[in-house]
């Protein structure tokens, strides 16, 4: 398999209550940020594209899953050229970029 694609996007910052007892939260007023994040891989025997998305909590070295939106990921045909398959992932991610923002303001799980 063959990254062509690996991007990860702020779409905002952890305002909730802290929900996982094992992670510190750092209270020094440092604030966990939101992250989108798709990777893409091509598979050159079958020419398919997976793709992999997930939101993320980062503060500093400290990664953990954003709650509230599960992982998710996607098995496409790869288009003719690898320029073309790029720019579908980039719209995918933009795409995910957008259901996140959405889901953050409405306070939904996913």
């Amino acid at each position: 398999m063959k990254t062509i694609f690996d991007c990860e996007t702020e779409i905002g910052t952890w305002e909730q209550d802290w929900p996982h007892p094992n992670v510190p939260k750092n209270g020094d007023g440092e604030v966990w940020r939101i992250y989108a994040h798709t990777k893409a891989a091509l598979t050159r025997a079958q020419g398919m594209l997976k793709i992999e998305q997930r939101c993320f909590l980062r503060l500093g070295q400290e990664v953990s899953d954003y709650p509230n939106m599960k992982p998710g990921m996607m098995l496409e045909s790869a288009l003719d050229t690898e320029e073309q398959s790029v720019a579908m992932v980039q719209q995918a991610h933009q795409q995910f970029i957008d259901r996140a923002r959405q889901q953050i303001a409405d306070g939904c799980p996913a």
